[in-house]
């Protein structure tokens, strides 16, 4: 199921239990395209709602899991920054958090949620470790791994 919610407001505690990846002119529309293809071709079994909202933070990119409510939510500022294989790369991303029900966001889940995206993106047809390169335009300040460690982690030489 794909909904659009927009300016919505996102309780305190919604903070906590959302995992955020912190950061081209992508629709909405594509994006559902590349989500439900991501579904399809990964049999992901009751896959969350797909959500689009405006900027959450101020002046930032992100995409979410919310694992209490059952839901990824992308920005439209996201959306309209990145290419199809960075979306895909994205959302593969967020979908990985979810279905290895990540509560918190570590080191280890990050990269253990980048490795699951690479396969979601390459059974679905998109080139994830060409998505994941957006990554190095973050600072990485964001209580995640550096773009180097990832891309090292989740797209080894020998892939």
């Amino acid at each position: 199921m794909i909904r659009s919610l927009v300016h919505v407001v996102i309780p305190r505690f919604f903070e906590s239990l959302v995992l955020i990846l912190c950061l081209c002119g992508f629709t909405w529309k594509e994006t559902t395209q590349v989500y439900s293809q991501l579904i399809r071709a990964n049999n992901l079994y009751k896959p969350p709602s797909l959500y689009r909202v405006e900027d959450l933070y101020g002046n930032r990119f992100n995409a979410a899991s919310d694992l209490a409510n059952y839901r990824i939510i992308i920005t439209n500022e996201l959306i309209k920054k990145l290419n199809k294989e960075e979306i895909a790369y994205t959302l593969a991303h967020e979908l990985g958090h979810f279905y290895l029900t990540h509560k918190v966001s570590t080191f280890a889940n990050e990269y253990e949620a980048d490795r699951l995206s690479i396969i979601y993106t390459k059974k679905a047809g998109y080139d994830g470790c060409k998505g994941i390169k957006w990554l190095h335009k973050s600072k990485g300040d964001d209580g995640h791994p550096s773009f180097k460690l990832r891309f090292k982690q989740a797209c080894p030489p020998s892939f």
